[in-house]
C-alpha cells in the first residue's frame, strides 16, 4: 500500500518542520447541529455548527434513487459550518446507505454538490477516515495500521480529484505510536500539516482516559498544527482543549435525553404529543455550549517562536492511491 514510499530518513524519521510563527486564533466549538439550522434561524451567528454527511444527505428535494443524486437542496445558509464524514456510525451500524460507504468520485461528489447548494463554503469537510477504536477495527477486520493508512489514501485522492472542497487531513490511531505512525505517512505523501487549515485528530472521544495521548496531542499542537478534535468529551476539554484550534460535539442531545433537562420557557412534546426534553432544542444547544466553553483554560495568543532552523526535507514523489470504492465489512 505504503511501501512505494520513503517513510524515514537516515536517521530513523522524516524530519518535521519548525512550526510557523502565526497568532493562535481563537478557539471555535462547533456544535453538533440538526441540518436545518443551517437556514440561520435557530441559532446565534457566531456559533458555528458541526453537521454530518448522515444528516445533511437526507435533506433534499425531488426523487434520489441513489446518494448523491437529486434533483435540488432545501437548506440555504450564511451561517459558519463545517462537515462530518460520520464514519464511526458509518463502520458500527447495518446501514449500507450511510454516505460514507459511497466510492470516493461519490462521495467527493456529494460535498461538491452540497456546498454548492448551500451557497457557503464550509470551514472544512471531514474524509473517509477510518476510526481506530477496537469496536470498529472488529467489524472491519482490519489491523490499525490498515485503517491508518487507508485514511491518509482516501485523504490524497480526494484533494486529487475535488480540489475545491476544503479537506482535512485526519491523524488516526490507538496508540501515540500510531499516531506519530499516521503523521509519517502524509509527511512522505508531501502533505504540510503546519499549513492545513485543520488537522484532524481522530479516535479519541471514546476513551475511557485521555492522559495516554495528551503527549501526542501536545507533540502536534507544538509544531503549528491546528487540530481539530472530533467528538472530544467535554470532560476532556479542560485537559487538552487548549492545545487544540477546535473541537465539535453532540452530547448537548444525549444530556438533555438522560438528565430529562427542559430548560424555564421551553415546552417540547413528540409527535405523538407525549412531553419530552430539550434534546432538540437550540436553546438549550447553545446554553449546553456556553457551559463546556466556560471549562477551558484560556489559550494563549502570543505566536511561538521557532525553536530550530528550518530543515530540508528530501523530494518524494506522490503517486495516485488506488482507493477501492466501498469498505466490505467483515461479517
Amino acid at each position: 500500500m505504503f511501501e512505494q514510499l520513503a517513510l524515514v530518513d537516515t536517521d530513523g524519521r522524516r524530519p518535521v518542520p519548525p512550526p510557523p510563527v502565526r497568532p493562535r486564533e481563537p478557539f471555535a466549538y462547533y456544535l453538533g447541529s440538526r441540518p436545518n439550522w443551517l437556514n440561520g434561524e435557530h441559532l446565534d451567528a457566531d456559533v458555528p455548527m458541526f453537521v454530518s454527511a448522515t444528516t445533511l444527505a437526507r435533506y433534499v428535494t425531488g426523487p434520489a434513487d441513489t446518494m448523491g443524486a437529486w434533483d435540488g437542496f432545501a437548506i440555504r445558509t450564511a451561517s459558519r459550518w463545517a462537515g462530518d464524514s460520520g464514519a464511526f456510525t458509518a463502520l458500527t451500524t447495518d446501514n449500507p446507505n450511510h454516505p460514507w460507504h459511497l466510492d470516493p468520485d461519490s462521495y467527493g461528489g456529494m460535498w461538491a454538490r452540497l456546498i454548492g447548494d448551500m451557497g457557503r463554503e464550509p470551514d472544512f469537510v471531514a474524509p473517509q477516515d477510518m476510526p481506530c477504536e477496537p469496536v470498529v477495527l472488529a467489524r472491519t477486520g482490519l489491523t490499525v495500521r490498515q485503517h491508518i493508512e487507508l485514511t491518509v489514501e482516501n485523504y490524497l485522492y480526494l484533494v486529487e480529484n475535488f480540489p475545491f472542497v476544503p479537506w482535512i487531513p485526519v491523524l488516526q490511531g490507538w496508540s501515540a505510536a500510531d499516531y506519530l505512525y499516521c503523521e509519517q505517512l502524509y509527511l512522505a505523501a508531501g502533505v504540510d500539516l503546519a499549513a492545513c487549515v485543520r488537522v484532524g485528530i481522530g479516535s479519541i472521544c471514546r476513551r475511557g482516559h485521555v492522559a495516554e495521548i495528551v503527549e501526542v496531542i501536545g507533540q502536534f499542537a507544538s509544531r503549528g498544527y491546528r487540530l481539530h478534535g472530533f467528538g472530544v468529551k467535554i470532560t476532556a476539554l479542560p485537559i487538552i482543549g487548549h492545545l487544540l484550534a477546535s473541537a465539535d460535539s453532540y452530547a448537548w442531545s444525549d444530556t438533555a435525553r438522560k438528565e430529562h433537562t427542559m430548560l424555564d420557557g421551553c415546552h417540547h412534546t413528540s409527535r405523538k404529543g407525549a412531553v419530552t426534553d430539550c434534546r432538540n432544542c437550540p436553546r438549550w444547544a447553545q446554553e449546553w455550549r456556553r457551559r463546556v466553553l466556560a471549562t477551558i483554560p484560556t489559550r494563549p495568543t502570543t505566536p511561538r517562536p521557532p525553536t530550530a532552523p528550518a530543515q530540508r526535507r528530501p523530494p518524494v514523489r506522490r503517486r495516485r492511491p488506488a482507493v477501492e470504492g466501498q469498505l466490505a465489512l467483515a461479517a
